[in-house]
């Protein structure tokens, strides 16, 4: 299809009939990879309906792409390297490729910290994130999916719990120390053992150290094989935990399609586990 015919088609997706829309529909998914990239010249002048009906297309391109590749980050070695590449994936199939650039911007924020010469320890790693970097939690909107998506999380500074807990667990590795993801049942923290102590931060209040007595308090929450608070959560875990707020986030905007497909998701790496 030449760039003549691409824009025309675009430009008849509000067509009223609907075997014309499906047609072209499916002429267009057929551009695979380059539908995004072709496309994106032409979408300023698109009708709202036009653009909808796009947007619904590339979504299933973007989809069939994505499951192609998808379990590869099971394969990857070590857990951090599993859960980087697990989140990159899910960035990319909600953004498209410039979420590819996440890693790239996990570095910088990295090298940021190495050239301000802080004094290295998880807390002050912590608040340089949150703190100097202005990260913290999406107190409106909490449901909207731009908030498990890492590389919108880094792009607005604002996210959920998971999210920006896993920000600051892959940043922390970059720069040689341990942090760790800790679930509760209504909330995630991030915990760390640094000289001879447990440190739990609260990322969402702008990694807010907390006290014993609030550390004991959740403890209390979670299972008795989970309250060693040294160990943390697996990248499997974290990943099925982002998968289930990605489908929360669908049927908080009424879209049950969106909410099947991260279920399902998450089903299939139950059964890949």
């Amino acid at each position: 299809m030449d760039d003549a015919r691409l824009k025309a088609a675009l430009s008849l997706l509000d067509d009223e009939a609907p075997a014309v829309r499906q047609e072209l529909s499916r002429a267009l998914a057929q551009l695979g990879e380059a539908l995004e990239s072709r496309a994106r010249p032409h979408l300023a002048s698109l009708s709202p309906e036009a653009g909808r009906q796009f947007q619904i297309i590339l979504r299933g391109a973007r989809r069939e792409q994505f499951l192609g590749t998808w379990f590869s980050w099971l394969g990857e070695m070590g857990e951090l390297a599993r859960l980087e590449k697990a989140m990159t994936g899910l960035a990319w199939l909600a953004s498209g490729p410039s979420a590819l650039a996440l890693p790239e911007r996990l570095d910088a924020l990295a090298e940021e910290f190495r050239r301000e010469r802080l004094s290295a320890s998880p807390e002050s790693v912590v608040d340089f994130l949150f703190r100097l970097k202005g990260l913290r939690g999406a107190e409106s909107d909490y449901h909207h999916p731009d908030h498990s998506n890492l590389m919108r999380v880094l792009e607005s500074r604002r996210g959920l719990p998971l999210a920006l807990t896993l920000i600051a667990i892959l940043v922390c590795d970059r720069l040689g120390f341990t942090l760790q993801g800790l679930p509760t049942p209504r909330h995630f923290y991030a915990t760390a053992v640094w000289s001879g102590q447990v440190l739990v931060f609260d990322c969402f209040r702008g990694g807010r150290l907390l006290g014993p007595a609030e550390i004991n308090e959740i403890c209390l929450t979670l299972p008795e094989g989970r309250r060693s608070l040294a160990r943390g959560a697996g990248a499997w875990e974290m990943v099925a935990r982002t998968l289930r707020n990605l489908a929360r986030s669908g049927e908080e905007q009424g879209d049950a399609e969106e909410q099947r497909f991260y279920l399902e998701l998450e089903k299939e790496i139950h059964a890949a586990k």
